[in-house]
């Protein structure tokens, strides 16, 4: 089973993110900002995180350079609700595997998330 690690200030959409995410079979892990995120990433070790930019203190831009340099292999698709192309760009540049504008759909969330799954899965074979 894979585990997804969600993270975003807001619990509504966490709540929201866990339940779509175990209906489809995932484990998922939940954090409500960057600091508890990068701490629950050394004991978690997820296959992928779903990360907000939008957040107080540590964003989600600061938060994905900082997995992407302890975690390099871990996946990382960012949502965000201000999205620009800039934003988009800056997002890819730094490590994002994907963003997700909000509001998405479920099945946005979700082709989105077994895409990126299926990449990390030819990355760990090629390993």
């Amino acid at each position: 089973m894979k585990k997804l690690l969600v993270v975003d200030d807001d619990v509504h959409v966490r709540m929201m993110l866990e339940a779509i995410l175990e209906s489809e079979g995932y484990s998922v892990v939940l954090a409500q900002g960057g600091p508890e995120a990068l701490a629950m990433m050394k004991e978690e070790q997820p296959s992928l995180v779903l990360l907000d930019y939008m957040m107080p203190g540590m964003n989600g831009l600061d938060v994905l350079r900082e997995i992407k340099k302890s975690h390099g292999r871990t996946k990382v698709i960012m949502v965000t609700g201000h999205g620009n192309e800039k934003l988009s760009i800056e997002m890819l540049k730094s490590g994002a595997s994907d963003y997700i504008q909000k509001p998405f759909t479920m099945d946005q969330l979700l082709s989105t998330v077994k895409r990126v799954l299926s990449v990390r899965a030819e990355d760990d074979k090629n390993q």
